[in-house]
């Protein structure tokens, strides 16, 4: 896949302060890094901000950090978005897990019934926060 030739989510995710626990996560593993830095990902992204990972008796780490962290990485959100702008829909995160997609106006609004908040987005990909962690 091509590198993305505007600016990413990995690019422009460090400006928000809220989601710097998330970052340090995700970024231990390299192909989620370059994942969202390709032109063609059509990557939408469900990050937990600070407060999620703070409200979590105990951080997982390792495999389980990575299953964890790849349930807020959703597939083909994007192009779905444009094709329907209102109801429900199913998708699987990269860590294979159904999800449904609650869209109103061609925007995410809710993963699984928990509301989610547009953060940015890019020519690649779509960051919505939520205050919670996926299970």
């Amino acid at each position: 896949m091509a590198p993305a030739t505007g600016p990413t989510l990995n690019d422009l995710m460090p400006r928000d302060k809220t989601l710097t626990i998330f970052m340090d996560a995700y970024r231990q593993f390299v192909d989620l890094v370059q994942l969202l830095d390709e032109q063609d990902a059509d990557i939408t992204l469900i990050a937990p901000s600070n407060a999620a990972f703070q409200a979590l008796a105990h951080v997982p780490t390792g495999n389980e950090l990575r299953r964890r962290i790849q349930r807020h990485f959703v597939r083909g959100l994007r192009v779905a978005c444009t094709q329907s702008q209102h109801g429900e829909l199913q998708a699987e995160t990269l860590a294979s897990v159904p999800v449904t997609v609650t869209l109103q106006e061609g925007s995410v609004s809710a993963l699984n019934g928990v509301p989610v908040s547009l953060s940015t987005k890019t020519p690649t990909a779509t960051l919505y926060k939520v205050d919670v962690l996926l299970e």
